[in-house]
């Protein structure tokens, strides 16, 4: 962003004052909508436009508020990414297409994504397969594959890794009966 550098002598004292007092107002909202959860920057601006500040004093805000910590990309997106990894069981796949309608950078969302390892997540895509399979245990094993292929699919995982963990799954099922 650019800011254009003026004479603040130059504008009149109530114009200055107008300024100062929307900015506080965009601030004090910015601090409410931050206080709930991290946000993105698209995403505060559009949040604090939609409240009727206006979207010169939003960025302008939003730019204050990255230069002193108050907002960064990059942490938001790897604590969402984690959270939604770690307690939802999505995908890398389903979490970094959360985080572009969020309007993160591309740049936040790969590091963001980085901490996930395909190990990690073909273990969590197991654990899943597992206790859905468990859940449908008196159903046939033809609507239990299709219904666990299913909730894996809307996690974000692609079929062919849901189908692995769902054999390896029905394996360890048959080995324990």
């Amino acid at each position: 962003m650019v800011f254009i550098e003026y004479d603040e002598s130059v504008i009149p004292e109530e114009s200055r004052m107008r300024l100062n007092d929307d900015l506080e107002r965009a601030r004090e909202t910015a601090m409410r909508i931050l206080a709930s959860a991290g946000r993105s920057k698209v995403d505060l601006i559009a949040r604090l436009v939609d409240k009727g500040h206006e979207e010169g004093i939003c960025r302008e805000l939003v730019e204050r508020l990255e230069g002193v910590g108050l907002i960064n990309e990059f942490e938001t997106a790897e604590m969402i990414a984690r959270t939604r990894f770690a307690e939802r069981g999505r995908s890398r796949y389903a979490i970094s297409e959360e985080l572009r309608r969020k309007g993160f950078e591309e740049h936040a969302i790969i590091a963001a994504l980085d901490h996930i390892q395909p190990e990690d997540e073909r273990t969590v895509v197991l654990d899943l397969a597992r206790k859905r399979l468990a859940r449908d245990h008196s159903v046939d094993q033809a609507a239990r594959i299709r219904r666990a292929l299913g909730h894996l699919a809307r996690k974000g995982y692609s079929q062919s890794l849901a189908m692995s963990c769902i054999r390896e799954a029905l394996a360890q099922e048959e080995t324990h009966d």
